[in-house]
């Protein structure tokens, strides 16, 4: 088993490290500590997770904290702490249910959002004068193939389909896509751009292979398509 908080904090430490920077001074990145000298700085801070309620071992939802802090000269302001965050958000979340995270052996991140947004109380005099904001981002950490995440079938054929397309059309009208693989209705999950479907609601299934949604998935010629992505326990 991986112990998923370490690439979860190297995957946002290579995200941010040197590509934050405010008034053209670079912004320090730490991992729990950083250089007390610094004038701004972003420290990776507290973890936490909890089981995803999944059949499949070594899955959970995860959270860190991107705590930003400016305490002297220019950075010393909300102005600047906020200039900061916007550029942490972009890099982490550069598009709508995309993540900007650097991919890390053994483990698949996904379903990146902003749990918590927080202006800490700031402190001003000549001293020491601080600014803070706390981010903290959700998301969802499997191990994936080759991690011994996967289950197995006994004569040794992978069970678990992670991050599949389904084969179908995408053109504004069709709603029935088709799975590679017989599912089991009760571990399937479907995404729409990243994004978690609800069944009953988002679509229906037709076992042993087809979804139905409720609405087409879209196409726009400015955008380009809905990517839709699943992941099942086959059924054998």
């Amino acid at each position: 088993m991986i112990d998923v908080k370490h690439p979860i904090r190297k995957a946002f430490f290579e995200c941010l490290n040197g590509n934050l920077s405010y008034s053209g001074q670079n912004v320090v990145v730490g991992d729990d500590t950083v250089d007390s000298d610094a004038d701004a700085f972003v420290i990776l801070g507290n973890q936490t997770g909890y089981d995803a309620s999944s059949f499949q071992s070594f899955d959970s939802w995860e959270t860190i904290d991107v705590d930003i802090v400016g305490k002297a000269g220019i950075f010393a302001n909300k102005n600047a702490v906020d200039f900061i965050a916007s550029q942490i958000l972009n890099l982490v979340l550069p598009t709508f249910a995309g993540s900007g995270l650097p991919e890390q052996i053994g483990v698949q991140i996904n379903c990146i959002s902003v749990n918590a947004d927080r202006d800490m109380p700031s402190i001003f005099n000549a001293a020491d004068s601080v600014v803070r904001r706390i981010i903290t981002f959700k998301m969802r950490v499997r191990q994936t193939a080759g991690s011994d995440a996967m289950p197995l079938t006994p004569s040794g054929e992978i069970a678990w389909i992670p991050n599949e397309t389904p084969s179908g059309t995408i053109d504004g009208s069709n709603k029935v896509f088709t799975t590679a693989y017989d599912y089991v209705p009760s571990k399937l999950n479907v995404f729409i751009n990243g994004l978690l479907q609800t069944p009953g609601l988002h679509y229906t299934m037709q076992p042993p292979r087809q979804i139905t949604f409720t609405d087409a998935p879209r196409i726009d010629p400015d955008d380009g398509e809905d990517n839709i992505n699943t992941e099942y326990l086959r059924k054998f």
